[in-house]
């Protein structure tokens, strides 16, 4: 029986997006009429996520290795995650083809090496880019040897498949000399079940509301994330706070000195359709390194994005009509009045072109990414 395997740091059953959106590929290829098996690899361990939800189960077989959690930040972290990613690759070394995230970092290197070594095809998914992000994050140089070496046996250890997040995520691949003979994109993010965003006009007497609900790291400006907030919040509108990540303690202790901005947890996907306006982020030179989901879970939500980013992200592009972009140009000030601006216009009215390109763009992507693996597994 052809095997399958998709390498992911979280179990399906935590909170982790990319963990959900395996989990997903995974039971879309274990529900096909191939005969597959589908083996989905992840370590033990919590995440420490803000989008409360579980994943349903799945048709697929779920093999969770021992490990401990992660620090948030530093050479902890780091040294974790590259253990991690060595154990997944080579548990999973047996498997006809195996998909390998992005997440724990680098564990592309190590599964490039394995199926080298094996003749045999396998797919990266680049949920984020490394060594790349570990440049954009000030932790490595871009001409120290370390990134050099790993960039070198990339370029030469390059995937039979690439699945990037977003049409300038692979263009940028085929640019740095990264992407596979084949690419397709599978948009991150985007939630498998919701209700309808409710009709306009419905629920008119409520206020304007504004968030940030999710990660926030070392892609994220916390100062320009706090001024969007800031200027909601000025403009009376209620707002949420419901930060993760490396940066979340430094966002809580941003927001404190406006206690009408309330903090939680977390939220559900019920709760964040009820929000206007998500504030999301991605500092300029991690364009195309990630591509944040917590726009297209808002926008596929039937909300509102506020994007703090380039326009050419792929977050921005994939939320549609329902993002407005407020470029790395803005001073923290012009970011503060806009969204003031934005709160005292009462609450948003639905775009001309309700449609989110995210949506389109994953339902026909896990359908051809499937396809294409279905297509590996029996060359």
């Amino acid at each position: 029986m052809p095997t399958i395997g998709i390498i992911t740091r979280y179990a399906p059953s935590t909170r982790a997006i990319t963990a959900t959106d395996a989990a997903a590929l995974a039971d879309a290829l274990a529900r096909s009429d191939d005969g597959l098996r589908v083996l989905l690899y992840c370590a033990g361990g919590r995440y420490d996520g803000a989008h409360a939800k579980e994943s349903e189960p799945g048709r697929f077989e779920t093999v969770r290795l021992d490990a401990s959690d992660p620090a948030k930040t530093g050479v902890s972290r780091l040294l974790n995650s590259v253990v991690v990613g060595m154990r997944l690759a080579w548990a999973s070394r047996h498997c006809d083809v195996v998909v390998a995230q992005t997440d724990p970092p680098l564990v592309g290197l190590w599964v490039g090496l394995l199926r080298a070594l094996r003749r045999r095809p396998w797919a990266d998914w680049t949920m984020d880019l490394y060594p790349d992000a570990f440049v954009a994050a000030g932790l490595a140089g871009p001409r120290a040897l370390p990134v050099r070496l790993i960039q070198w046996l990339q370029r030469r250890l390059r995937p039979t498949l690439t699945i990037a997040l977003g049409d300038g995520q692979s263009a940028y691949l085929v640019q740095i000399g990264r992407a596979g003979a084949r690419t397709e994109v599978l948009p991150c993010g985007v939630p498998r079940s919701s209700s309808p965003p409710p009709a306009a006009g419905a629920d008119d007497a409520r206020g304007v509301s504004a968030t940030y609900a999710g990660n926030i790291g070392q892609a994220h400006d916390v100062d320009r994330v706090a001024a969007a907030l800031f200027g909601f919040a000025d403009a009376g509108a209620a707002v949420t706070v419901a930060p993760s990540g490396a940066k979340a303690d430094a966002l809580r202790a941003a927001v404190a000195q406006r206690p009408e901005i309330q903090l939680r947890a977390s939220m559900s996907h019920a709760e964040l359709a009820q929000v206007d306006f998500h504030v999301a982020s991605l500092a300029d030179a991690w364009t195309h390194l990630c591509v944040p989901s917590k726009a297209v879970t808002a926008a596929s939500l039937g909300a509102h994005v506020i994007f703090l980013g380039r326009a050419d992200s792929d977050s921005a592009r994939l939320a549609g009509q329902r993002c407005l972009v407020l470029p790395p140009t803005l001073s923290l000030d012009e970011i503060r009045a806009e969204c003031r601006r934005l709160a005292e216009q009462g609450r948003p009215r639905d775009p001309d072109d309700p449609r989110v390109p995210a949506q389109h763009r994953y339902t026909a992507g896990l359908a051809s990414v499937s396809r294409s693996l279905r297509d590996l597994c029996a060359a």
